[in-house]
């Protein structure tokens, strides 16, 4: 962008060039109208007195020049940057004021403003202040509701009909968190770290495709007005819990689809509860039958030989006590340990076959310690199970099948045809025996130590499943065991739900900005600034020279959702560079080396970083060089950050074309920002993501609206043309 002082110079120059082109062609003009002997006389008269010429022609340019630099100093510029402030406190800080040195009348004009400004900041006061007296009951009971929302038992997603979040509360961010080790880490997709936040997408957390086939069908069901829409899968979720998702539709006043609502509810207890039934009653089938046995025993002796002697009848009279009191005791146990919430059987639901034998991946390396590789299938197999049983059945079939062949890899994959789906174990190495396999049903279900009152018949069964074994392959050595289900289509559960419906006025509880957005068919660059999340990040390093070797040493991010900088959204990570910090930087940043020990390496950080930024606008100050850290590391890393991307240094030569300076903190001056954590990447990118924030009404005022406006109009600043 060609500033306004370069642009009043030109205009000078053109002007210049112009009146001497004119005075030339007058000159011109006069001269040859002139006589012989006038023009002999005039040139005599100028080769006398041509040093007095040049000196006068000398001394009225560098007038002229002066004059026209106090005008611009003193009228032109000031009247500019008057403007542009005068911008400032209306669009991003009222309390902001002209502070600027001119002629008198346009010192005058700026205390004018500023009285204006005085006036206009006290009525917006008062005006704030209405309006938080209006709002304080709502704004209460809005408080009551998210607290409530959050301490629900069961975990709770709200999202628009593209899978953005909208809403969530603290039991779902916990079921499927990642863990504290972020880089030890690996969700149920084989993704890494799982970042939950607003804006972001229910996808980042689940499995796509499970997600999508869900929102379909309740689609479907609307579509054919069916009285509960709603559907439910099982997914593996935190700390290896199984987790029942049920997705519910939200309707707008016209009952047309306006999102979904994902109900998460941890069903690993009330598995771990059927197991203590089954367990007991085990037990008490197992106990009241022996004790039964020996009272039997004992009573059809007495009845046989009437004629025992007595001492021999009060023996047969002591076990039939000591039977029957055990067999008392025996149910006082199972009565106390057998409530009446743990009385009921729960169904067998639809889940898929990946949670299942993901569950199983895990526990087979832990509890095993069997290496278990698997590929996910193209498309979801869904059966009706319970879950616990059968992961607990095929990893009793996995150590058995390792005691047998002595193998400690196997690979699994997920296939079918027509209505059956399949689980297939496959090793190389010694075969199984079909008879052996077939031997299995009648054995309890255990692996590594534990125990299940089940027999893998009684599995199988349930599930109307079946173990086949396939013909060895010869050429590659390679054997096959299947697990074989009937396979089904997710269906509706249960009663008909109450379906959550938008009032048509303003929503009781919660007004969701996010459900009202109305470019979401424009592509990026024709999306409102206001509509964009961002990543607002910086980086700190060891130097300046990305090419020079200098290395990342830290990267710290926060995210902007509709306009609002999420606090708890933000990425901050040290990086061990693999070399010296010097102390220049150390000086700068503060980080010092014995920091750094034990950090990640950008190798592990920097794919982390790229899934946080993931589907967002970039943002930084002076990004170019955060740019040139990062690209350094793509060959190494293999990521690439293809995420369009704004400056806040360039945004603020479009907003503020009159000043000179426009680092962090002058900006942050201007616009009424307080600046904590400097030169930290995390403390720097919330002060970024504020800059930007009150530029966006700068911007919208000079009819920059969209990305792509505020992408071509950086393009143009001069700041655009440094390269590091």
């Amino acid at each position: 962008m060609i500033s306004f002082r370069n642009n009043f110079w030109f205009f000078v120059f053109l002007s210049i060039t112009a009146a001497i082109a004119a005075l030339t062609f007058t000159s011109w003009h006069i001269w040859s109208g002139l006589q012989p002997n006038q023009k002999t006389l005039i040139l005599e008269l100028v080769s006398q007195n041509v040093n007095y010429i040049i000196g006068i022609a000398f001394l009225f340019m560098v007038v002229s020049g002066l004059a026209l630099d106090g005008l611009l100093q003193n009228f032109i510029l000031p009247f500019r940057k008057i403007k542009d402030e005068t911008r400032i406190i209306i669009s991003a800080n009222p309390s902001h004021r002209i502070k600027i040195d001119g002629q008198a009348d346009v010192r005058k004009l700026a205390e004018v403003i500023n009285e204006g400004a005085e006036n206009f900041q006290k009525l917006k006061r008062e005006m704030e202040a209405r309006v938080r007296e209006a709002l304080v009951d709502s704004e209460g009971e809005n408080k009551v509701l998210a607290a409530v929302i959050s301490q629900l038992p069961h975990g709770i997603f709200i999202c628009d009909t593209d899978g953005q979040i909208i809403l969530f509360n603290q039991t779902a961010q916990d079921y499927f968190k990642q863990d504290e080790k972020r880089f030890d880490h690996t969700d149920t997709n084989g993704n890494g770290n799982r970042y939950i936040g607003l804006g972001r997408f229910i996808f980042d957390i689940i499995d796509k495709p499970i997600v999508t086939h869900a929102m379909g069908v309740v689609v479907e069901r609307l579509d054919t007005t069916d009285d509960n829409p709603s559907t439910s899968f099982m997914v593996s979720g935190r700390q290896e819990k199984m987790l029942r998702v049920e997705v519910v539709p939200i309707l707008d006043q016209v009952r047309e689809l306006n999102g979904f609502m994902f109900i998460v509810a941890d069903m690993t207890r009330r598995v771990e509860t059927e197991n203590k039934i089954n367990f007991l009653l085990s037990q008490l089938t197992i106990g009241t039958r022996a004790s039964l046995a020996s009272i039997k025993s004992a009573v059809e002796a007495v009845i046989e030989f009437k004629q025992m002697d007595a001492r021999q009848r009060d023996r047969f009279i002591d076990i039939i006590h000591a039977e029957a009191h055990s067999l008392s005791e025996l149910l006082n146990v199972t009565d106390r340990e057998f409530p009446d919430r743990v009385r009921g059987q729960w169904s067998l639901i639809p889940m898929r076959m990946y949670d299942i034998i993901h569950a199983v991946q895990s526990r087979a390396a832990n509890v095993l310690g069997l290496d278990l590789t698997f590929r996910p299938p193209e498309k979801p197999r869904w059966f009706r199970g319970d879950s616990f049983p059968l992961i607990a059945a095929v990893l009793f079939i996995l150590e058995q099948m390792q005691n047998t062949t002595g193998c400690d890899r196997f690979e699994a994959d997920i296939g079918g045809i027509g209505k059956l789906a399949h689980l297939e174990i496959s090793w190389r190495g010694a075969p199984l025996d079909r008879e052996y396999i077939y031997q299995w049903r009648d054995e309890s279900v255990s692996f590594g130590g534990e125990s299940l009152p089940v027999k893998i018949g009684e599995v199988l069964e349930k599930h109307s499943a079946d173990l086949i074994l396939n013909p060895a392959d010869d050429d590659a050595g390679k054997h096959m065991l299947r697990l074989v289900l009937p396979t089904i289509s997710p269906r509706k559960q249960g009663t008909a739900a109450n379906i959550p419906t938008i009032s048509a006025g303003r929503p009781e509880f919660y007004d969701f900005d996010l459900f009202g957005s109305t470019n979401k068919g424009k592509s990026t660059d024709k999306r409102a600034l206001e509509e964009l999340v961002y990543t607002v990040f910086d980086t700190e390093t060891t130097g300046l020279d990305p090419r020079g070797g200098d290395e990342i040493i830290s990267i710290g991010a926060i995210r902007i959702v509709n306009q609002r900088i999420l606090q708890a959204d933000r990425f901050d990570q040290l990086v061990d560079p693999q070399r010296d910090v010097p102390w220049e930087s150390v000086k700068v940043h503060g980080i010092q080396p014995g920091m750094l020990v034990g950090q990640p390496r950008i190798t592990r950080v920097l794919p982390d970083f790229h899934r946080f930024a993931q589907d967002t606008i970039l943002v930084g100050h002076n990004i170019a060089f955060d740019m040139a850290m990062l690209e350094m590391k793509q060959v190494q890393t293999g990521v690439v950050f293809e995420n369009a991307m704004l400056d806040t240094m360039l945004l603020s030569t479009v907003v503020h074309p009159s000043h000179k300076d426009h680092s962090m903190e002058k900006i942050a001056e201007r616009l009424g920002i307080e600046i904590t954590g400097r030169h930290t990447a995390v403390g720097d990118a919330v002060a970024t993501a504020e800059l930007f924030i009150k530029m966006i009404p700068l911007l919208k005022a000079m009819g920059i609206q969209t990305l792509g406006e505020a992408i071509n109009a950086s393009r143009k600043s001069y700041y655009a043309r440094l390269k590091y």
